[in-house]
């Protein structure tokens, strides 16, 4: 019996060690790390939106405001001062070290989930690890969402916030992020408030960014069939949708057809595998000629928005971390 049992365990590690073997293996030829191959192996599972059904997406829209935006967790709530406070009717949270010393850094954060979906658990990982960094209170608000919006209440709420932090501490104490949807807003809201002579952040850093709700770089395609997250057609209904009675093409849609001429700086995150990786780079070209100063940090073979997921864990994701807030520091010190 006892050699049985033994002869199981050594079947058992031997299985686990060609496991990690193979896994370690998969990773080294990918690029990436361990942890994040895991992931990359693991995103497949992971069920697609709606395709170019409409209505299929409608439902899925209506199942994800039946469970609602994700809160603030208990653990995080006991590490920082947490502040529920309400603008334009909509919900606002800011949240700061505790403490005596407050930095008077603040970060305004959009969300993104393609302008359709409430914010993730995934968004307060990003905000935890973003003010552990650099120390900033960061702002992040519950804009309105599509289909039962247009873009136009969420740019007047966001105007509303950051002129509030402008008031605060001044347009040099202030810098805009955002993730995918949150991304494009962002660009979006400074592109709007250069046009209308309005103060202007000192920075911007944009994670996985969605520049162009059309999805036209002709890269697109090939990059939609290998990409688990996102798909063209369930983001180009929600972004008509976030467009209204605007051309999907119209700057305030799709900053990337933008004019670029004055604004701050920016940083871009970017992975090869996102389908809006074109974006990014498409953004870096066209600030380039319009001598804006923007760095883009491209990181071979990661998904879309890698930096949220598993950042105590997976380095590529706290090496962007340490990246946008490094941008975010030198910015606040020059």
């Amino acid at each position: 019996m006892k050699k049985r049992i033994t002869l199981l365990l050594v079947i058992v590690i031997g299985v686990a060690l060609v496991g990690c073997g193979a896994l370690a293996l998969s990773a080294a030829q990918a690029g990436v790390s361990i942890p994040a191959q895991m992931v990359r192996l693991m995103l497949p599972a992971v069920p697609m939106p709606a395709g170019d059904d409409p209505a299929a997406l409608r439902a899925l829209v209506a199942q994800n405001r039946e469970r609602g935006p994700a809160f603030p967790s208990e653990a995080f709530r006991a590490k920082y001062e947490v502040q529920e406070g309400e603008v334009n009717g909509a919900v606002v949270w800011t949240v700061r070290l505790r403490g005596d010393t407050v930095s008077p850094l603040r970060l305004l954060y959009m969300h993104g989930s393609a302008y359709v979906n409430e914010a993730l658990s995934l968004h307060w990982d990003i905000a935890e690890q973003l003010i552990d960094r650099t120390g900033a209170t960061l702002v992040m608000p519950f804009y309105p969402l599509a289909p039962e919006h247009d873009w136009q209440p969420a740019y007047a709420l966001m105007n509303t916030v950051l002129d509030q932090l402008v008031a605060e501490v001044g347009a040099g104490q202030v810098v805009i992020a955002g993730d995918s949807a949150g991304g494009g807003m962002a660009l979006s809201l400074v592109q709007q408030r250069r046009d209308a002579e309005e103060s202007l952040p000192a920075a911007l850093v944009l994670f996985s960014p969605w520049l162009d709700v059309t999805l036209s770089d002709p890269a697109q395609p090939a990059l939609d069939e290998g990409d688990p997250i996102l798909s063209m057609e369930s983001l180009r209904i929600s972004g008509a949708w976030w467009a209204g009675d605007l051309a999907p093409t119209d700057p305030r849609i799709s900053p990337l057809f933008g004019s670029l001429e004055g604004l701050p700086r920016m940083a871009i995150f970017t992975g090869t595998n996102d389908l809006l990786y074109p974006d990014a780079t498409r953004l870096a070209e066209r600030a380039e000629d319009a001598g804006v100063d923007l760095t883009l940090y491209e990181y071979p073979n990661m998904f879309h928005v890698w930096m949220g997921v598993m950042p105590q864990m997976m380095p590529e994701a706290s090496r962007a971390l340490d990246e946008a807030a490094s941008f975010i520091q030198s910015t606040k010190d020059a």
